[in-house]
């Protein structure tokens, strides 16, 4: 557990037993809305860390507001509305949350009528319980910045006390606490799938697989038998074959490739160490990594427009979206390890054919000079120009009148610009994209790299398997726009700039479990280890 949550807990403990006043264990004779605004004075007269005396200030506000009246109690018992609410808490971990984040303990304990001052301490702390819960579904229980995470999406404000009146004053309590969560169809596919994925766990999860020979089609082997076991357990494989357990037969390997699409393993329907290794990773991990991906959905602004464009960057993935669900989907490249690609969001706002290159400076010196020194010619044989960066208007230098051998971080008066041609870096096709951090999509002219399932070879840019498709259905409302149009500026080489009618939203996110339209769970390596740190903070 987080070190600044055991310190809450520490705290929390303290306060419970420090502000509850004996006067209201002796006196039978006062209400529970009197005995609640007693307590919270006595309360108000603890020092208090700040997070912790901000959510007892908020307390204090909200039964001001009301005059003190009980939420929770009928009388001396807990009411329905209680009961509802303590078994949203247990279901939790449903939405990868924890249960006992919200006093699950204390108040599962304390559930029968008490005395008074029991009923007001029960009384606040479910109150308080919500109004975590609250801020725990709007907007995550975690903050990227705590995690050195690159995230710079920007998490979606919470107004605690709106939401808390407004889930008191619903006529339907369970539909107004089920309305805090997510409302996209992939954060709800997502945890139904997690749900399964519990059931199936408490049901005694999958099997392992032993090491052993690779396996394909037509050979016998008693590990057959535990691999088929192994895809039944997640729906890979449907039924189990009345003859033959022990042969690798075509069934078998066409569940096994289901099987690899799935986790983003090479599809070739044989299980080699690759496959081995992922059919053994626990459920209990899968699980986790499901909780995790849903805790990224609530970072993200609950309405993304009736169309936008989302990038999954550890599933290598570009969806375009209409209405909430994906229009189409095609590979992406996304950035390496050392150079991962930010999750940012912002407008896409136009598109340039036949773009120049303007090399990034930290691409300049770590990739590009190392091969120029190596090479006199490499920059002309890629169609880089060099310009004398330190005056006002750049001055184009010839690479041969440069002494590239003393070149270095501290001394790299130049910048690069490659033109536009077959070789250029950036393809055909620039898209651009308004953020922070110089990310955009673009074309490449390394298209056999779309055919890897792991795809990390960018600088932290995005290139697009199929530019001209998307660039197509970005100018689908711009007179002319057609796919000939623009194949025929493709082919002038000249460079030509078009801005869109309307921009659309751009979400570069970083997803390692998903639901797929088509109902199936997939799972991805946690390439930049974003998952390892996110479980640390748990």
């Amino acid at each position: 557990m987080h070190t600044r949550q055991l310190t809450l807990i520490a705290i929390f403990t303290l306060v419970s037993c420090l502000a509850l006043p004996s006067t209201l264990a002796q006196n039978s004779e006062i209400s529970l809305q009197e005995a609640i605004r007693h307590q919270l004075a006595e309360i108000a007269d603890i020092t208090l860390p700040q997070e912790m005396d901000l959510a007892w200030r908020k307390l204090r506000q909200f039964y001001s507001q009301r005059r003190y009246q009980p939420v929770w109690f009928d009388d001396s018992r807990l009411n329905a509305r209680a009961q509802t609410w303590l078994e949203t808490i247990k279901s939790a971990h449903t939405h990868g949350l924890n249960p006992y984040d919200y006093h699950l303990g204390f108040l599962q304990r304390h559930q029968s009528a008490g005395p008074i001052s029991l009923r007001v301490w029960m009384e606040l702390q479910l109150t308080k319980a919500l109004m975590l819960y609250i801020e725990h579904m709007q907007a995550g229980r975690l903050t990227p910045e705590e995690m050195n995470l690159d995230w710079h999406i920007t998490k979606p404000p919470v107004d605690t006390q709106a939401w808390l009146q407004r889930i008191l004053d619903a006529a339907d309590f369970q539909q107004a606490l089920d309305s805090l969560q997510p409302p996209h169809a992939d954060y709800r596919r997502l945890r139904a799938a997690l749900i399964k994925y519990l059931a199936m766990q408490s049901a005694g999860g999958w099997p392992g697989i032993p090491d052993g020979p690779v396996l394909q089609t037509g050979d016998t082997d008693e590990q057959v038998a535990m691999i088929r076991r192994r895809l039944l357990a997640e729906g890979d494989l449907e039924i189990e074959p009345l003859t033959g357990k022990f042969l690798f037969d075509a069934t078998l390997k066409e569940s096994l490739e289901h099987f690899q699409v799935r986790y983003g393993i090479d599809v070739d329907g044989v299980a080699g160490p690759e496959t081995r290794a992922a059919m053994n990773i626990p459920i209990a991990e899968r699980i986790q990594q499901m909780q995790l991906n849903l805790e990224r959905w609530r970072w993200l602004p609950k309405e993304f427009g009736e169309r936008y464009i989302l990038v999954n960057t550890a599933g290598f993935e570009l969806a375009v979206y209409e209405h909430n669900e994906p229009l189409f989907i095609m590979r992406v490249i996304a950035g390496t390890p050392e150079r991962s690609t930010q999750a940012v969001a912002g407008p896409l706002q136009g598109i340039v054919f036949n773009p120049y290159w303007y090399v990034p400076r930290n691409i300049a010196l770590n990739d590009i000079l190392p091969l120029q020194q190596r090479n006199p010619n490499y920059l002309k044989t890629m169609g880089i120009r060099v310009f004398k960066n330190n005056q006002a208007a750049p001055t184009e230098i010839q690479p041969d009148k440069i002494a590239w051998e003393q070149l270095n971080q501290d001394n790299f008066p130049y910048e690069f610009r490659q033109d536009p041609g077959p070789g250029n870096s950036l393809g055909s096709i620039k898209f651009k994209f308004a953020n922070n951090f110089a990310l955009y999509l673009h074309d490449t002219p390394k298209k056999r790299l779309f055919n890897k399932e792991t795809r990390a070879f960018s600088s932290g840019c995005i290139r697009v398997e199929n530019a001209i498709d998307l660039a197509e259905y970005l100018l689908q409302n711009h007179d002319g726009w057609t796919k000939q149009k623009i194949q025929e500026i493709i082919d002038s080489g000249e460079t030509v700039s078009v801005d869109l009618q309307t921009s659309i939203p751009l979400y570069l996110v970083y997803w390692t479990a998903w639901v797929g339209s088509d109902g199936n769970v997939y799972f991805r390596k946690d390439i930049y280890g974003w998952d390892k740190s996110q479980s640390e903070c748990k």
